[in-house]
């Protein structure tokens, strides 16, 4: 049945699947923080400023960031409209890879909804 040959291909490469960690994060940190934006601009609505001006906020400093090949935490800790809601240690944490897993649990749980009937 396909939906067993499916399974079984998908342990195969789960069971070979490893990972190298610091490869890992020497990719993540090749955007200086850039991929992790969004982090920062949800907490910034959070935290009361108005979902347009962290959207701005996060869009000009991280084409700050970039073209100056600067932390995307250094630059925002510059800017007082961003300051004025997060500390530079608030956005050191906000920009940690370790700590961000974005949709990344909801992605789990909507693959082992559409696998769990072929399971049975």
């Amino acid at each position: 049945m396909l939906a067993d040959h499916i399974l079984n291909v998908m342990i195969n490469v789960m069971d070979g699947l490893e990972f190298n960690k610091p490869n890992i994060r020497k990719n993540l940190m090749l955007l200086r923080g850039v991929n992790l934006a969004e982090s920062v601009m949800i907490d910034l609505t959070r935290r009361g400023m108005s979902r347009q001006e962290a959207h701005e906020a996060m869009r000009t400093a991280s084409m700050q960031a970039l073209a100056e090949d600067r932390d995307l935490a250094e630059v925002l800790g510059e800017r007082p409209e961003v300051t004025a809601f997060v500390t530079r240690e608030e956005l050191d944490a906000l920009l940690d890879p370790d700590a961000y897993i974005g949709t990344a649990v909801r992605q789990v749980e909507r693959l082992i909804e559409k696998l769990t009937p072929l399971c049975r």
